[in-house]
């Protein structure tokens, strides 16, 4: 007993930096040195490993891309009114077969059949549209829409007038995964079109222009034969016929023009210069 409380001290003594430790030995309390900062390791030569994708492999970033950034290279509004354009001039040159093939769902967004929608415009003898400025393109759950106004006019086998005016749908669907180039393209998806009144106008109907040179011009209009018979004073000036306006009226013949929209109106007469004139009352 006395031998052992005799060892004791010594082995105290020895951890307490009386005796150098032997070698290969460890204390526990010993404080480990401080490591000097040091700048992080190079990376390995070859391929690095792939960032982490905000929402796929790491956490969403704290500012997403938004849909606004995912569809600025998208094909955008003007593609899908240039595509509502091409559909009714199909229509109108009496191809209504190729015009239904620029509908959703390979023609079925249409509900009717290819032969059923072509049979439905043999009614018309004319057929025009306008197509209005489209709407902002929409997005949602990797689709996009847009909504652009129309209006139709023209007439039909028995020369009746009609108009309708509404708007029209397009769709297509997103750069996604799985997405074909076929359903990426602007096809219409639904028309909202209701018949319009259509302004008959009188069999004839005259006019008097007061012209800036002092000059009185007076028009006889036929709107069943569709032309315009001018007179300055009891002279026959020439009768004129109408002419595809973009808006307004514009009649052409005997090396004359009558261009008008409203009240004002403008009138080229052989070797001179256009008459601005205003219609009276």
């Amino acid at each position: 007993m006395m031998r052992t409380i005799l060892y004791l001290p010594l082995v105290l003594l020895a951890a307490c930096g009386g005796e150098p430790l032997p070698e290969n030995t460890v204390a526990s309390n010993a404080a480990e040195p401080a490591l000097p900062d040091m700048p992080p390791d190079p990376p390995m030569p070859g391929p690095q490993p792939e960032a982490d994708i905000p929402g796929i492999s790491a956490e969403p970033h704290a500012q997403p891309v938004t849909p606004a950034q995912t569809m600025a290279e998208e094909p955008g509004p003007a593609v899908a009114a240039a595509v509502t354009q091409r559909y009714f001039d199909r229509i109108a040159a009496g191809k209504a077969d190729a015009a239904w093939e620029l509908w959703d769902d390979d023609g079925r967004a249409s509900g009717m059949t290819r032969r059923a929608f072509a049979d439905s415009f043999k009614r018309y003898a004319t057929y025009r549209a306008t197509v209005g400025t489209p709407g902002p393109m929409e997005a949602g759950a990797g689709q996009r829409h847009v909504t652009i106004p129309v209006e139709i006019s023209g007439t039909l086998r028995d020369d009746t007038p009609f108009a309708m005016a509404g708007t029209v749908t397009l769709h297509r669907t997103g750069v996604i995964d799985g997405a074909t180039a076929a359903q990426r393209q602007w096809r219409i998806s639904s028309a909202d079109l209701t018949p319009r009144p259509v302004a008959v106008p009188p069999p004839t109907a005259t006019a008097r222009y007061a012209c800036a040179d002092g000059a009185q011009i007076d028009a006889t209009f036929d709107n069943v034969a569709g032309t315009a018979s001018l007179r300055h004073g009891e002279q026959t000036l020439g009768t004129l016929r109408q002419q595809p306006a973009g808006s307004g009226i514009r009649y052409a013949g005997d090396g004359i023009e009558l261009r008008g929209k409203g009240d004002d109106a403008t009138i080229t007469l052989p070797g001179q210069p256009p008459l601005t004139c205003t219609a009276s009352r």
